[in-house]
């Protein structure tokens, strides 16, 4: 049976409920995230300019902090992603079926 398992599955309508708490779901885990980024990206930033003697390098230091916030984002969105979609809520979950 190569491994796979038949499951019935029970659809059930997509309602405002259901969207918004998926949406929330979403949502504060994106904000966290972001924040999160923000703040490692800041304190990169703010470490390596406080020691650095030349100011001419802060404008390069700026950027890359930014990439490296923009690639956390990345990553935790990854994973925020994957758990939202193993989450079970109070009265569905989520499950992806192939074609």
């Amino acid at each position: 049976m190569n491994g796979e398992i038949k499951l019935e599955v029970i659809f059930a309508e997509a309602t405002y409920s259901r969207v918004i708490k998926i949406w929330w779901s979403f949502f504060w885990r994106f904000v966290a995230c972001y924040l999160l980024a923000a703040a490692i990206g800041g304190f990169v930033f703010w470490f390596t300019t406080s020691f650095t003697v030349e100011r001419s390098y802060v404008n390069s230091l700026d950027i890359a902090s930014k990439i490296f916030s923009i690639a956390i984002v990345i990553l935790l969105g990854i994973v925020m992603t994957k758990n939202v979609l193993n989450k079970k809520f109070s009265d569905f979950r989520i499950i992806l079926v192939r074609k």
